[in-house]
């Protein structure tokens, strides 16, 4: 999965690079997606070989550009200082250069720029921007619906990410349709995607192990799922209704295991006490004698 993922990433890659006949002086990644909490990597080149002085990285907004790292021959790697805590160099030239932004938060997504300061020319510059998304495990519910004798269950799945995901139903690797959808917007911009439906258990369902899975799916490729499992013949409410039955019929055979150890128990103290009452009485008749 974590290549299929990293595979869907690298095609989308490769569909924003600029289009066949137009030359570049700079090659970048246009677009680079991570998920929260991981590293993004960002890398220029230069197409044509330059009098490169310095290159120098920065972060843009529609508010201002600020100096995130530079490198020159002269001076060497210098990360600048509200950034030193998580941005490294990758790789460190005049002709191509590279860093990192480690565990990325939703403040880092922003653009960015590579400059290659070349003399006399001026700057030349890439652009590449971060895209960061959210996926959490989803939540998997399932419940008895009493409704006469039918073995009905009630589905409840949910996920929350950014941008929302899109939550699918499967059994047995067939799709569930008839499903409803709830959004709902947290606080922290992430959205909780909850689906609920039910299902019957038909008899073809019943007479083998059934597998119900709930899958969370977003646009940049990334997917997670989570399964249940109803056993052979067992709905979630036979496995309750199973499950006390154990626990009575537990209780009953430890309350019969005591009753019969006190039963014992006293009968040994009976024969006991009789034993030392026939042995005092044999003690008084040797006396009389």
């Amino acid at each position: 999965m974590d290549f299929l993922n990293s595979f869907v990433k690298f095609m989308i890659s490769l569909l924003i690079i600029s289009p066949p006949g137009f030359t570049e002086l700079v090659r970048t990644q246009r677009l680079v997606m991570a998920s929260l909490g991981d590293d993004a990597n960002f890398t220029c080149e230069l197409t044509k070989q330059k009098n490169v002085k310095q290159v120098t990285w920065q972060r843009v907004s529609e508010q201002k550009s600020e100096n995130m790292a530079t490198y020159s021959e002269r001076f060497g790697a210098t990360v600048t200082g509200p950034f030193r805590e998580n941005v490294n160099f990758v790789e460190t030239g005049l002709q191509q250069c590279s860093i990192v932004i480690k565990g990325i938060q939703w403040s880092d997504e922003s653009c960015y720029m590579c400059l290659f300061n070349v003399f006399p020319d001026g700057a030349i510059s890439g652009r590449t921007c971060l895209k960061i998304y959210e996926l959490h495990n989803p939540i998997f519910e399932l419940n008895p619906v009493n409704v006469s004798d039918d073995r009905i269950l009630s589905l409840s799945c949910s996920v929350t990410g950014r941008p929302a995901p899109e939550v699918s139903w499967s059994i047995e690797d067939t799709a569930l349709e008839n499903s409803t959808t709830f959004y709902t917007k947290n606080p922290n911009g992430t959205i909780t995607v909850t689906k609920t439906a039910t299902v019957q258990m038909t008899p073809r369902l019943l007479a083998n192990t059934t597998q119900i899975k709930c899958a969370a799916q977003q646009d940049y490729g990334e997917r997670k799922e989570t399964f249940i499992t109803v056993p052979n013949g067992e709905t979630a409410d036979n496995q309750s209704d199973k499950a006390d039955k154990d626990d009575t019929s537990d209780t009953g055979h430890t309350v019969i295991f005591y009753t019969v150890l006190a039963v014992v128990l006293g009968v040994l103290c009976g024969f006991f006490g009789f034993l030392l009452r026939m042995k005092k009485r044999k003690k008084a008749w040797q006396g009389e004698i």
